[in-house]
């Protein structure tokens, strides 16, 4: 199967990781039950100009990492008992890549952010 097919992560418990130079799919779903997804997508490579990311959490969260330039649009996820953010200042309304969010996400967060600032670290 090639890159530009829908890629399934799922898993229980604990958490999952991807950064780097990975290649993301146009199609990414995420199921999770119990546990945190890190996407770093800052140094990614992208099959295609739009990516897609469907939701399933229950009991876990999304953290979201985007490169400079990038756009992202949260308004179809649904969420119960949480919350789905975009913490970007001046996050452009139509990028390259361009992050569809969608699915569900119970009890959990959704958090969308930059690149990180290797040099400004604030935790």
């Amino acid at each position: 199967s090639s890159a530009t097919d829908r890629v399934e992560l799922r898993g229980w418990l604990g958490s999952l990781r991807r950064q780097g130079e990975w290649m993301v799919p146009t199609r990414l779903a995420l199921v999770r039950r119990v546990g945190s997804v890190d996407l770093d997508l800052a140094n990614a490579r992208f099959a295609g100009p739009v990516v897609v990311i469907e939701l399933d959490l229950v009991r876990g969260s999304l953290d979201l990492r985007l490169p400079e330039g990038a756009s992202a649009s949260i308004d179809d996820v649904t969420v119960y008992g949480g919350s789905a953010r975009d913490r970007r200042k001046d996050a452009p309304a139509e990028g390259t890549p361009h992050v569809v969010l969608t699915g569900r996400v119970v009890l959990g967060s959704v958090n969308v952010r930059g690149p990180k600032r290797p040099l400004l670290r604030r935790r």
